[in-house]
């Protein structure tokens, strides 16, 4: 392992173990040095957040520069869009008038348009997964029907037990099988953490091969 790997390693190990310390023993020296980290992980996050748009902007004016792409243009209006609301938010403050009209005016409807086509890639993906091919497809599009009709004001009113049927899609089977995969979820981001704890897992430290 190398030296800068290594400490990569012990930096992370020594941070974890003191969180998971301050979660089970009452000694006031680790509860504040885990406090401390924690606000230390807000001030990286945030110096993270600022290296990645330095990045986005070198590349942006890397690419404007070379006419990369028949696109390339795209990047005038991506280095425009992050450089004056950055720049607006830090001289006037992110509550000032024309702050707020660059978010209201330009991310908001931005974000409602992602939205937006969002939903034909779902109704596309919808439509492949739907067809009828087995049990499981046919298990699918049957309760996915129901939650439908009974989310419906025409299924309401014709249907009338549709909206307990999707109540109960919802609330029993649904909540069942996300709470399964939360917990899955869970215990396989544990295992990962501990990997990376005990060092045997590098990759998200140093980019490197796994420790087996």
């Amino acid at each position: 392992m190398k030296g800068r790997s290594a400490l990569a390693v012990l930096v992370s190990t020594l941070t974890a173990l003191v969180v998971f310390a301050a979660r089970f023993v009452d000694v006031p020296v680790i509860t504040v040095t885990s406090q401390r980290i924690m606000e230390w992980t807000v001030v990286v996050a945030a110096f993270a957040l600022g290296l990645g748009a330095v990045n986005l902007a070198r590349v942006s004016i890397k690419n404007i520069s070379a006419r990369r792409g028949k696109s390339w243009w795209l990047n005038i209006v991506t280095l425009v869009f992050l450089v004056v609301p950055a720049v607006t938010g830090i001289a006037l403050g992110p509550n000032h008038k024309n702050y707020l009209w660059m978010y209201n005016t330009f991310y908001v409807p931005l974000n409602a348009s992602i939205v937006a086509l969002g939903v034909f890639w779902i109704c596309s993906a919808s439509y492949r997964a739907f067809r009828l091919r087995n049990l499981h497809s046919f298990l699918l599009l049957a309760s996915s029907t129901i939650v439908m009709i009974g989310s419906m004001g025409l299924g309401q009113k014709y249907l009338p037990y549709s909206p307990k049927m999707s109540e109960w899609i919802l609330n029993v089977v649904s909540s069942a099988i996300m709470r399964s995969m939360g917990i899955i979820t869970a215990i396989g981001m544990a295992g990962v953490g501990l990997r990376i704890v005990v060092g045997l897992e590098r990759r998200p430290l140093a980019g490197g091969d796994s420790g087996e």
